[in-house]
């Protein structure tokens, strides 16, 4: 078995695969969260966050059939 010293790593390789990650990722203002998600970050129930918060006039609309919000619109009107 080869010790922790020799092993080799390919840094160019490992370079281009995070390059390759980072630029796939969606970008900040495209990041979409589900109720799961929003009731963390608000530290809200999910019946209390569906029945109450996410049909508040100033709360953002929902996304894609009604069941997602854009994570900085969220994350806006919680700063608010």
């Amino acid at each position: 078995m080869r010790g922790l010293n020799e092993l080799e790593f390919d840094y160019d390789l490992l370079a281009d695969k995070i390059a390759i990650a980072i630029a796939s990722a969606p970008k900040e203002n495209e990041v979409l969260w589900d109720a799961d998600q929003c009731c963390q970050y608000l530290h809200f129930t999910r019946r209390y966050f569906l029945d109450k918060v996410s049909k508040g006039p100033d709360f953002p609309k929902a996304r894609v059939r009604g069941s997602l919000w854009l994570k900085n619109e969220v994350t806006h009107w919680a700063k608010r």
